[in-house]
């Protein structure tokens, strides 16, 4: 699965991925190093992508909820906001 969580300039934030999650995102939830992302189920199941945004790590500490959106083909099919939360692992 391909992941990018991208910051917009007023510092929404968005993760993009291109294949179905399984489930249903509860929350999104990153190290506040910028190594870890893991997308969380209420349940318990998790998706970990690796440290890939080390460049807007000090920004995310502001952010407080994610648009999460799954693509085909260049186009959005599904997609929902749910809160994200910065921490030490």
């Amino acid at each position: 699965m391909n992941v990018a969580l991208t910051l917009s300039r007023d510092n929404k934030a968005m993760l993009v991925h291109d294949q179905p999650l399984g489930f249903a995102p509860s929350w999104v939830e990153c190290s506040a190093d910028g190594e870890g992302l893991r997308i969380m189920s209420e349940d318990g199941r998790e998706i970990r992508v690796g440290g890939f945004y080390k460049d807007i790590c000090d920004k995310l500490n502001e952010i407080c909820d994610v648009l999460v959106v799954r693509m085909e083909k260049n186009e959005p099919v599904e997609g929902c906001r749910v809160p994200f939360i910065s921490q030490r692992y």
